[in-house]
């Protein structure tokens, strides 16, 4: 490893000693140097300081610059406006960058330059990125692949790949963020460039360290360090190492984490990467954090912070005293989190930092919600959700609804606790519906292609039987055909004496029948559909993007989000559908408080039967019952039973609004011998015979707007249980599910 890195200094020293020598040249030639000769010399002394010193790259640029306007020499002004905005970019002047970069776009267009106008579409969402602007930054480098696709510019094209899909990975979209990664992982292999490639892997490795699969995260940042071992690339090796460290630490092997965070950091101080080192200090810090070593994860962090002041850099120190507030947030010390806290937010304010703000004001309300103060925590996380649904930041929307959740539930406010409930789970049936998206799909193609080589082995065996002798053939197909009569008379017969025998039997096997061809209409529907339901996804994220200026954006943005509200319901669809008809699901079983979550689940559903003026009456056992089951499982069959006894009694009111009756659901447990009875009994419309036969049945539903899949998936559950549901009901009288588990 020693001789490794030193190897790589003596390049870079190398190259060093050649740039002094070049710089040299250029001074003495500027001493005599006059107009387009004095421009092109400082733009390139310019060009020349800007990994050693910003500050002299601005100074020869802004010269440049000046001398270029009063000669009217438009190129050489175009060279001296980059060399300033890269200066500014490099020194995290961001906004001032963002000018010079837009007027190289301008004059790009004016002058028909594709590739300067592809680098500034790639360098101005760079910046947007920094900023917040995820969405700007995103039209930015999807503009920007059009372009280099046009002009056949692979290079700038796997960039731009890389750009978007690292864009896609922080908001969230990991499907979407995947296959941009995979198309540029193809691209780069085709251009044979192992440099790209070893870059494309760090990509993917993050991207399944960020959805929790370390492990996969793992092998992918090992091809890359292997690549790059084979190669002697020393190029992004401490990035390598740094992302092996996390990995590790997502694993939990922390010894190893603590080694390649420590050879990051090694290389990274020889070759004066500050950036990088801050970034290193702050993991290593999080690693001892981890292991409740306070002192050590403090120390860290505060070395990461001063790396940060000592850049100047204002989005890392604000990033650095974020982490360092949340370190003392996990240990208690509420006031001194909040004063790092106040002084994170007050530069990300500055700054205009969106992402940075939404991350402060969720600190802010957990401080306050852990000293007790809910109504300030509401605030802080309601301030925090308005940001990240305003910029689409997935994750912290996720965790602003967990939040609120809590403290609703701790202001016993259950109505607001539902709604966000709800929000949550459906925030996250459209993104599982995305990330299963992927594995489904391959696993269909693995599936599809597996049935095509056993066609063509079928296809090979037939072709080889045809070339036997004819009366050999003859002879096997009439023996076949004999045993295959003979076999299918015997099976009829067999069939049809158990028929006649178990009735249940039958119904059982036909059932199943049902089942596998409800499977296939379940597969057609995912292969058509869903992919149809990510691209209008996709396309709404577009139109959102290019709206013009004097169009009602609010009105749009409304209209957007009820068309993403209705592709929710299709991934809604699609995920109870799927959940039913898999067969070999796994799920964590405990032991369920009957009664309990039977209140819990009534709090919940309260708000709404208060606005529908119905009664509740609980009839519970004495004692406390326990079944065996899956938690969210029992919860999702109780609330289906009581949301159906709700929409019973207001169906019967909408039929006859002439009749006036008292709404009342009654809710009865008890124990018989070994089996525990949970009754839900209802006054509304009722179910008819015939329906009663059916109401399980997948896509059977009385209900103008019903799926038909709600029972049929609660049947699955409680058959999961060792359980059954029997149903009593008159029409327009009364209804009762009576749900029969097993006791402990």
């Amino acid at each position: 490893m020693e001789k490794i890195i030193s190897l790589f200094i003596f390049f870079i020293l190398g190259s060093l000693l050649a740039e002094n020598a070049e710089i040299d040249s250029l001074l003495i030639v500027l001493e005599n140097a006059e107009r387009i000769e004095k421009v092109d010399v400082l733009n390139k002394l310019s060009k020349s300081f800007l990994k050693k010193d910003l500050q002299k790259t601005k100074e020869y640029a802004e010269r440049a610059l000046e001398i270029s306007r009063k000669i009217k020499y438009s190129q050489g002004e175009q060279k001296s406006t980059k060399n300033l905005a890269m200066a500014h970019y490099f020194s995290g002047e961001y906004s001032q960058a963002k000018k010079l970069f837009e007027e190289i776009l301008h004059y790009a267009e004016d002058n028909h330059d594709q590739n300067s106008y592809s680098a500034s579409l790639n360098n101005l969402g760079a910046i947007c990125n920094i900023l917040g602007e995820k969405d700007k930054a995103l039209e930015y480098y999807l503009n920007a692949k059009d372009l280099n696709q046009e002009i056949k510019d692979s290079l700038g094209l796997s960039y731009n790949l890389k750009n978007i899909g690292n864009i896609y990975l922080e908001k969230g979209y990991y499907v979407t963020a995947e296959q941009f990664i995979q198309q540029n992982i193809t691209l780069t292999k085709m251009m044979k460039n192992d440099e790209l490639l070893i870059r494309n892997y760090v990509s993917l490795g993050r991207l399944h360290d960020m959805k929790k699969q370390h492990s996969d995260a793992l092998e992918y940042f090992l091809k890359a360090l292997n690549l790059s071992e084979k190669n002697d690339y020393f190029n992004d090796r401490e990035v390598i190492y740094s992302n092996l460290g996390i990995s590790n630490y997502g694993m939990g092997n922390y010894d190893n984490a603590l080694k390649y965070f420590q050879q990051a950091i090694e290389i990274e101080k020889k070759i004066g990467l500050k950036r990088r080192l801050a970034f290193d200090y702050n993991n290593v810090s999080l690693l001892y954090k981890k292991i409740n070593d306070y002192d050590k994860a403090l120390f860290y962090a505060e070395k990461s912070l001063v790396m940060e002041e000592e850049l100047g850099d204002q989005y890392g120190l604000a990033r650095s005293l974020n982490n360092i507030a949340v370190l003392n947030l996990d240990f208690e010390k509420y006031d001194l989190a909040k004063k790092y806290l106040d002084r994170s937010l007050e530069i990300n304010q500055k700054l205009e930092d969106k992402e940075g703000i939404t991350q402060n004001y969720m600190n802010l309300g957990i401080i306050s919600s852990k000293k007790g103060d809910k109504k300030e925590a509401e605030k802080y996380f309601q301030k925090s959700l308005m940001l990240a649904e305003e910029y689409d930041l997935i994750k912290n929307i996720s965790d602003s609804y967990k939040n609120l959740i809590i403290i609703y539930e701790d202001l016993e406010d259950f109505a607001s606790a539902f709604t966000f409930q709800k929000k949550l789970l459906a925030l996250k049936d459209s993104l599982n519906a995305l990330d299963n998206e992927k594995t489904f799909h391959d696993l269909q193609l693995k599936y599809e292609t597996k049935e095509k080589e056993k066609e063509n082995q079928l296809l090979k065996k037939e072709n080889e039987f045809k070339t036997n002798q004819i009366s050999k053939q003859k002879f096997l197909l009439l023996f076949f055909i004999i045993l295959l009569i003979a076999i299918i008379s015997i099976a009829a017969a067999i069939y049809y004496k158990i028929n006649l025998k178990n009735s249940q039997q039958n119904l059982l096997l036909e059932r199943k029948s049902r089942m596998e061809i409800f499977g296939r209409i379940a597969s057609g529907f995912s292969h058509k559909i869903r992919p149809l339901s990510i691209n209008i996804d996709m396309n709404l994220s577009n139109i959102e993007l290019s709206m013009d200026d004097d169009l009602d954006k609010t009105y749009l943005r409304k209209k957007i989000k009820q068309l993403r509200s209705y592709n929710g319901e299709i991934q809604k669809y699609y995920e109870n559908l799927r959940a039913y008809i898999r067969e070999d699901i796994r799920i964590s079983l405990h032991k369920l408080a009957v009664n309990h979550l039977l209140r819990k689940t009534c709090s919940i559903l309260d708000f709404e039967m208060k606005k529908y003026h119905i009664e509740l009456e609980l009839k519970l056992a004495e004692n406390e019952l326990f079944a065996i089951g899956n938690k969210d499982n029992f919860n999702h069959i109780l609330l289906t039973f009581v949301s159906n006894a709700i929409d019973a009694i207001q169906e019967k009111n909408a039929k006859y609004p002439e009749r006036k009756f008292a709404k009342k659901i009654m809710i009865r447990t008890f124990s018989k011998k070994d089996k525990l009875i949970l009754e839900i009994e209802d006054n509304g419309i009722g179910i008819a015979k015939n329906d009663q036969k059916k109401i399980f049945e997948p896509f059977y539903s009385t209900k103008e707007v019903g799926t038909g899949l709600a029972l049929p998936l609660v049947e699955q559950f409680v058959q999961d249980m060792k359980g059954k549901i029997e149903v009593e009901s008159e029409p327009e009288k009364f209804t009762i599910f009576r749900l029969i588990l097993n006791r402990i």
